[in-house]
């Protein structure tokens, strides 16, 4: 007989065991992707949920620290993630809002490189160390997995209200109409949506003040602008997405409500 760590020829019995769970997962994923009521009746839920009468209300009456998750403390904690619908996002509409201590950049090039370089010019920290820092010492406990299992169904909600934007500035990339604003819009979609669910964790797991430094980037957001760097004296360098080439203002996610 086969043992649990031995090989047969196909991998071991363990390997074909996550295999199956591989394609078990793809397949849910496939379903998901093909289905557009799925996708709306999981959008709905998720609205309903915030409004404490979904079918993942029940979580509502968890306790986390010793405070109750009530519907308007939940509304507080899902509001990062609701702002990706908000025609604000990438507006740089609220400058004169900004924190006196963030810069302001509108050159993109060197907004991505602080973005995304691990060789920074003399005076900046590593962008992705610092998000990682705001999250660390709770994403993986068990609050942080409580936490995200309200948190995640609303970012996929607040993520099917735009529509399939990408699928259309894909269709424009190709046919080389795309304008710069729309490819950089297409490129940080989901770097966003991802930081504001950082941000709602963070409020879930830290209370109503949340975690510093997702809660500093949040107010960038909220100002319209793009938190993408930082210095090594803790300044926040944000681009300002209205200076680019083709900029026009998101419209209004349709969330169900």
């Amino acid at each position: 007989m086969t043992g649990i760590s031995e090989v047969d020829g196909h991998g071991t019995v363990r390997d074909r065991h996550l295999l199956r769970q591989e394609k078990r997962h793809e397949e849910k994923d496939d379903e998901w992707r093909s289905d557009p009521q799925l996708r709306l009746d999981r959008l709905t839920d998720a609205r309903r949920d915030a409004h404490g009468n979904g079918p993942r209300a029940g979580l509502l009456g968890q306790y986390s620290k010793g405070r109750r998750i009530l519907s308007d403390q939940l509304q507080h904690i899902l509001e990062p993630v609701g702002f990706f619908a908000s025609a604000r996002l990438l507006s740089g509409e609220g400058r004169c809002l900004l924190p006196a201590d963030v810069e302001v950049t509108s050159d993109l090039d060197r907004a991505m490189v602080l973005e995304n370089s691990q060789d920074l010019p003399e005076g900046y920290g590593v962008w992705a160390d610092a998000i990682e820092g705001g999250v660390y010492d709770f994403y993986a406990t068990e609050e942080g997995q409580q936490g995200r299992a309200i948190i995640e169904p609303e970012a996929d909600a607040v993520w099917t209200s735009r529509g399939e934007f990408q699928r259309a500035l894909n269709k424009k990339k190709i046919r080389k109409t795309i304008t710069p604003f729309e490819e950089f819009w297409a490129t940080v979609a989901y770097s966003i949506l991802e930081n504001l669910q950082y941000v709602s964790l963070g409020r879930f797991v830290k209370g109503e003040s949340g975690e510093p430094f997702l809660e500093r980037l949040f107010q960038i957001y909220i100002c319209g602008l793009y938190p993408c760097g930082l210095h090594d004296d803790g300044r926040i360098v944000a681009l300002d997405p209205a200076s680019l080439a083709g900029f026009e203002k998101l419209p209004e996610g349709v969330l169900s409500r």
